[in-house]
């Protein structure tokens, strides 16, 4: 059984041996105290540390993927603008993925209030020189970056913490540094994030959600199955 283990292991990696060589390689490893044994248990386990870390990976992917799609169907942004422009963020400020999300969520909201009408929202876009009408029509990624242009304009830091703190709240304070760097340098560090593959695409975001979906309803029947045990088990 073994030997069958590391013959699998040698056929998977594509190694040109026969059993010629598999008896010299047993009698060799023999002489320092380890046999094929040794190298099978070896190798199963590197190979179960290896599956697991690869199953850690599609399950963290998925639920990451799958969270971000559902935000940015949430606030009206696309995946990918999200996920580069956060990439943006990280390499800029201190603010966390949940202050960028909420930042990000409550400039949408006032954007569209002031829209509507709100005399005091307006009136914190107009000091920024921006069209509130023109602003309600792009998307929040662009929003962003026109916001941060338009903040760079005023005269003093005070200006600038204020204006932000009326259209993202308290996580305008965490988002200040990485609007401080003005559209060009957000771009570019969202370019940047494409070019690392970091960048979460639609088709993403929809496979991670029906993966996750699947996998829920997977655990619910086995769930469905120990209820089903445990109902005929129970004494009358």
């Amino acid at each position: 059984m073994a030997k069958q283990i590391v013959e699998e292991l040698v056929g998977v990696l594509g190694l040109d041996v026969n059993d010629a060589s598999f008896k010299e390689g047993d009698r060799a490893l023999g002489k320092t105290g380890v046999s094929f044994s040794h190298v099978a248990a070896m190798a199963t386990a590197a190979a179960s540390a290896v599956q697991a870390a690869i199953s850690g990976m599609v399950l963290s992917f998925a639920e990451s993927a799958d969270a971000s799609g559902k935000f940015a169907s949430r606030i009206g942004v696309s995946v990918e603008g999200l996920t580069s422009l956060r990439h943006a963020v990280e390499q800029t400020s201190t603010a966390t993925e949940q202050q960028f999300n909420t930042g990000l969520q409550r400039m949408t909201r006032r954007i569209s209030e002031a829209n509507a009408g709100s005399k005091e929202l307006s009136k914190v876009f107009n000091e920024l020189g921006l069209d509130v009408s023109k602003l309600a029509a792009m998307s929040p990624e662009d929003q962003f970056l026109a916001i941060s242009d338009a903040m760079n304009t005023l005269g003093t830091n005070g200006e600038q913490v204020r204006a932000t703190f009326k259209i993202f709240d308290t996580e305008g304070v965490e988002l200040i540094n990485t609007m401080r760097k003005g559209s060009e340098e957000i771009r570019r560090l969202q370019d940047e994030a494409k070019a690392l593959g970091i960048v979460l695409s639609e088709d993403d975001a929809k496979a991670a959600a029906e993966f996750n979906d699947q996998l829920d309803i997977a655990q619910k029947s086995l769930g469905g199955v120990k209820n089903e045990i445990g109902r005929n088990l129970l004494p009358v």
